[in-house]
């Protein structure tokens, strides 16, 4: 889409620190961002959930990248974007050209989400009514208000609602009509818009009969077979009472299905099976790995064992144990549990090494809370947790600590 048209305004913001101020120069120069407002444009700025369109504005000596497009305050569609070539000055005559392959992507999107909003009514009930929506090239988003999750019967359902109505190739009308009107007509409107006495409606029409009819001021496709293909991607809740469809159609939803199928024949290759015995394999690798799990689990319990009778024969008659053990710090709580159960009268400390410089802290018995206490005096952070138990860390420089603290409560009668 290419319009000959006239530059009547540029922009370009200022930063200085943290504030900013709005110029409005007579000209853009190579690499400088800005702005770039002409008397017609092609571009849709951004409204009603429909992000803005991408292209090039070229003047007699330059050429502008738009990036984004915004309608300000005042009214004024604004091309958002940098200079990659030349200069842009203000006056001059200008060619706009759209990105089409992005504006076809969008305008797919956009006709889909007001078939996706119908199939959810006529599935799930009339009680839906858009919340929010996004329309990208690369995707669409709706937000509508439902009280559950959708099941995977509804959600088949609704996708082969909207492909049908894509395969039937309906017709896709755009009229201007009094608000009135098409309120009485049935059109839907947003509860958060705000319309004008005249109105733009989209209507999407099976054998004379409505299938889609609201109030819209996007870009849409002429016929719903332009749209290609529909698929919900995801479906989860936002707020209470609101949920919130992702979806892809044409071209995005190729390029998503082509990443899919690159992720399983790179995990078939991995697994060195084919993509049709991937489920079996991934099965088969997870039962292999529950059956590692158990005889770990296993060792872990016989040398947790044999630790601990170590401990209680060598420390039997030590007011305080400290014990550094070379063993995994899930093996110390398992540990923990025969000493708490053989020795219940004393008081032990239990270390063994983690990643880094550090040491896994396990106290328990009758002086662990003095001992938390103590070690917090001296910057070793100690918390409580299930059954009395105190966990922490420490670093190996103040191993020596404990000694220390150990040999006080000693002294003290501890």
């Amino acid at each position: 889409m290419r319009n000959e048209t006239k530059v009547i305004g540029l922009v370009r913001i200022e930063r200085e620190g943290k504030s900013s101020r709005l110029l409005l120069p007579d000209k853009l120069t190579q690499g400088e961002e800005g702005g770039v407002i002409l008397e017609e444009t092609p571009f849709y700025g951004e409204a009603g959930g429909q992000v803005g369109d991408k292209g090039i504005i070229e003047t007699p000596t330059g050429k502008f990248l738009v990036q984004d497009t915004q309608i300000n305050v005042e009214g004024f569609t604004v091309h958002i974007g940098k200079v990659i070539q030349g200069e842009i000055y203000k006056g001059q005559e200008a060619k706009a050209q759209v990105d089409e392959d992005l504006r076809r992507r969008t305008m797919g999107h956009h006709t889909a989400t007001h078939l996706l909003h119908a199939a959810l009514r006529k599935v799930l009930g009339p009680h839906v009514y858009q919340t929010g929506s996004l329309v990208a090239p690369d995707r669409l988003r709706f937000d509508f208000t439902h009280f559950s999750a959708l099941s995977l019967e509804e959600i088949k359902k609704i996708e082969d609602m909207v492909n049908t109505w894509i395969i039937e190739d309906l017709p896709v009308i755009i009229e201007h009509k009094p608000l009135e009107v098409a309120k009485e007509e049935g059109a839907i409107a947003l509860f958060t818009e705000k319309y004008s006495e005249v109105v733009r409606t989209v209507r999407v029409v099976k054998n004379g009969s409505t299938v889609s009819y609201e109030l819209c001021g996007g870009t849409h496709v002429q016929r719903t077979g332009q749209i290609g293909l529909f698929k919900i991607i995801s479906e989860k809740a936002i707020a209470l009472g609101v949920r919130r469809i992702e979806a892809k159609t044409g071209k995005a939803l190729l390029e998503h299905y082509r990443e899919r199928d690159e992720i399983l024949e790179e995990t078939a290759r991995a697994l060195k099976t084919s993509d049709k015995d991937l489920p079996k394999a991934v099965s088969s690798l997870l039962q292999e790995m529950n059956e590692l799990k158990a005889q770990l689990r296993s060792l872990e319990d016989k040398l947790a064992f044999s630790v601990a009778e170590r401990i209680i024969a060598s420390e039997r008659e030590a007011p305080i144990i400290v014990s550094k053990l070379d063993v995994p710090p899930s093996a110390l709580l398992r540990i923990h549990d025969i000493l708490k159960v053989r020795i219940p009268d004393k008081t032990y400390i239990l270390l063994a090494p983690t990643d880094g410089d550090k040491y896994t802290l396990l106290i328990n018995g009758p002086e662990a809370e003095t001992l938390q206490e103590k070690l917090r005096e001296l910057g070793v952070k100690v918390g409580g947790k299930r059954g009395g138990i105190k966990r922490g860390s420490i670093p190996s420089s103040k191993l020596d600590l404990l000694k220390e603290v150990g040999n006080s409560l000693v002294k003290r009668g501890g």
